[in-house]
């Protein structure tokens, strides 16, 4: 009797064991295939960017409206994106001829700076699209011109003749961060023609390393402006002790180690 019931306890585990084994793997193959799924989509998504016909009918595009000698500036406005596929400035028998020609579903003027400083602005185009203009965020231009064309491909050309880059992160005003009494270094910045010329570029504004508080330097060049905040931060805070509680606010966000004897 022993025996038997050793026999189907031993069937038991070895039964519980398998199943275990086959719920972990089991797991394993779904999140592997979550991912690679993933992964195999966003391959397929790629597979239509910067396609040579979509880039090269934003190149046409681009030629017909500097032939027209009309100021991106002009058709940009105060706007972040012109949608340009019927646009009144452009739009004639030869501009309709040509989309035709080249197979251009939509076209789009994008201000790079403008445009990528509020996320809500991807917002109005549709997923592929908006997974296509990310990819163009860091793009060293003032204005892009995007075409999607008829087999849902994209493709884009820089809009005008010079740009200026800034080294950070647009979003948060390029912002610097120095030490108290320590010296400010200048991240860097770029600017160049549409031949590869360096470009002079005029900086004002002030930096006081010596103060604490938050400065910033305007950089130009041509009709572009860009603007660099630097917070000049203190390192550390000695408290005396009072016998009662002190505050302290924390200047921005960030790590702090807080020691106490």
């Amino acid at each position: 009797m022993g025996d038997i019931m050793c026999k189907i306890n031993k069937k038991a585990f070895f039964l519980i064991e398998t199943m275990v084994v086959i719920t972990v793997v089991g797991v394993v193959i779904t999140l592997l295939f979550g991912r690679f799924s993933n992964l195999y989509n966003r391959f397929l998504s790629s597979e239509y960017y910067n396609t040579v016909s979509a880039t090269n009918a934003a190149s046409h595009v681009r030629v017909y409206i500097d032939d027209l000698n009309i100021d991106y500036n002009v058709i940009m406005g105060d706007s972040p994106y012109v949608n340009l596929t019927f646009h009144s400035s452009l739009h004639n028998d030869y501009y309709t001829v040509l989309k035709e020609n080249l197979g251009i579903k939509f076209v789009y003027l994008i201000n790079v700076q403008s445009f990528f400083e509020d996320s809500n602005n991807l917002l109005d185009f549709n997923i592929n699209l908006r997974g296509y203009l990310n990819t163009l965020e860091n793009e060293k231009a003032q204005f892009l011109i995007v075409v999607v064309d008829e087999d849902d491909s994209y493709g884009f050309v820089s809009a005008f003749n010079y740009y200026l880059f800034l080294e950070g992160n647009a979003a948060d005003e390029y912002v610097t961060y120095v030490e108290l009494n320590q010296n400010f270094i200048e991240p860097g910045y770029e600017a160049k023609d549409n031949n590869g010329n360096d470009l002079d570029v005029t900086v004002t504004g002030f930096v006081d390393t010596s103060q604490r508080g938050t400065y910033y330097l305007n950089y130009n060049v041509g009709a572009l402006l860009l603007r660099r905040r630097i917070v000049v931060y203190q390192k550390e805070y000695l408290f005396d002790y009072t016998g009662t509680y002190q505050v302290f606010t924390a200047p921005f966000d960030g790590h702090y180690n807080i020691e106490l004897w």
